[in-house]
């Protein structure tokens, strides 16, 4: 049996958690109060994001693709690519 213990890592689509909780709540009508913090919430992800692209850190790069916020780890971008973000959160490449 191998001693060493692996970290438990989860991956969220960011977005798409937003977009599920707006869309498919129980009662649509009282998710309508969220709808324009959810646009800003978005929106700062976004800034979020192009700054740490800026930065380019190791670490911080990680979190964007477990997050979901650079297209090459969004399922529904044309720039999605799971083998590199999966080589990239297991240190095989650096981003």
């Amino acid at each position: 049996m191998d001693s060493e213990k692996k970290e438990l890592v989860f991956k969220v689509d960011t977005v798409s958690l937003l977009n599920e909780i707006q869309n498919n709540a129980i009662h649509p009508k009282d998710m309508a109060a969220l709808k324009i913090p959810f646009g800003y919430f978005r929106s700062l992800l976004n800034e979020v994001a192009k700054r740490a692209v800026e930065i380019n850190d190791e670490d911080l790069n990680k979190l964007m693709l477990r997050m979901c916020l650079y297209s090459v780890s969004q399922t529904n971008s044309t720039d999605y690519d799971a083998e590199l973000v999966d080589s990239i959160l297991e240190n095989e490449v650096q981003p």
